[in-house]
């Protein structure tokens, strides 16, 4: 904790050089009433936070013109039998460098993530980018943006290029993105490169490929993207097309991120060609102080192509949520009626709530 402290400290007495940010954020989840599927039913109870690197607890950054660092604490959910505590942890992640050597540019080392667009509904289903630790390169001006990323991951035995002697060289997980935006709005192409194992579970560089194609802008009011998306294993195995519209009337707010889904080949579900059609939906609309909104969220959506295997569309499960949320005083909450349909219903009130707190 000391030297968490002092972490704080130095980055606060450097603010006069780095433009320093530090927020510390918590956010607790429970259940007002659940009732379970085979009847079991349960009331009052409330979580720890699950890990959630994407969520930290305390966020750090400090930046000047041309060099950077940040870096978050989150909490991790680590059970252990007679731990007065049961090993609540607080750990660091997403450790990231930058520096600017030119106008325009940016090296950065450890964490990285881009994507061609994302959703706001859950802020977290689109498959089109790549989030991982490792060295990129960041390029931007008038409109047109590059990355370009190798992406070994973190630790001593995740190395991008790994050679044994008297074997062959593998190769690790790589990105890259284009961007270009003008008044007709803005245009990306991603493509990443692994390597899978070969039918004598031998790694091979470059068979485990995905490459697409976004677009994005705003007509009338409504912000709308599409991303386009290829998958490329053993053949080409799959097409994902991403819908994604959202805007407002007034006071009533709607999304909407509809996914195609054709696989060629199939799954382990199905022998022959299928199509997957997930829907991710939310209607909301202000009132005073609170928002109530509708969710709905079919992650697998319909099943019926090819020679289906008989699955249940709502196999991996149906969610519709009826709730509403609001700030009283700084922090936020959110309460809501949930009903989660996998195979059997199950019915809960879900309620969280947060805080955030800037530190410098």
């Amino acid at each position: 904790m000391k030297k968490i402290v002092g972490i704080i400290a130095a980055l606060a007495m450097a603010g006069a050089v780095f433009a320093a940010d530090i927020s510390a954020k918590v956010v607790l989840e429970g259940e007002l009433f659940s009732r379970a599927g085979n009847g079991d039913m349960t009331m009052f109870n409330i979580k720890k936070p699950s890990d959630q690197a994407w969520n930290p607890i305390i966020s750090t950054s400090a930046s000047s013109d041309s060099a950077g660092a940040e870096f978050v604490l989150y909490t991790g959910n680590w059970e252990q039998e007679g731990g007065w505590n049961k090993a609540w942890a607080v750990g660091a992640s997403n450790f990231k460098l930058w520096m600017a050597p030119a106008d325009g540019f940016k090296l950065i080392f450890g964490h990285n993530a881009f994507n061609l667009n994302q959703e706001h509904i859950t802020w977290s289903k689109t498959d089109s980018g790549i989030d991982n630790k490792g060295y990129s390169i960041a390029y931007s001006a008038d409109g047109f943006g590059f990355d370009f990323m190798l992406a070994p991951g973190w630790g001593s035995g995740e190395n991008w290029l790994s050679k044994p002697d008297g074997g062959d060289a593998t190769i690790g997980l790589m990105g890259a993105k284009f961007q270009y935006g003008a008044d007709f709005g803005t245009v990306n192409f991603i493509f990443t490169a692994n390597n899978a194992n070969d039918k004598d579970n031998k790694p091979k560089n470059f068979n485990d490929l995905k490459f697409g194609a976004g677009y994005a802008n705003n007509f009338s009011g409504i912000n709308m993207f599409v991303n386009v998306l290829g998958y490329m294993k053993n053949g080409f195995d799959k097409l994902r097309v991403e819908l994604y519209a959202e805007g407002n009337a007034g006071a009533f707010g709607w999304a909407l991120f509809p996914v195609i889904e054709y696989l060629p080949n199939g799954d382990a579900t199905n022998d022959g060609s299928k199509i997957n059609v997930p829907l991710w939906a939310k209607f909301s609309y202000k009132l005073d102080p609170f928002t109530a909104y509708v969710q709905i969220e079919d992650p697998q959506g319909l099943t019926k192509i090819g020679t289906d295997k008989n699955v249940n569309p709502w196999d991996d499960g149906f969610i519709a949520k009826v709730g509403a949320n609001g700030n009283l005083g700084g922090a936020g909450w959110d309460v809501a009626l949930k009903i989660h349909v996998k195979g059997e219903t199950a019915i809960s009130v879900p309620v969280s709530s947060s805080s955030i707190v800037f530190l410098l």
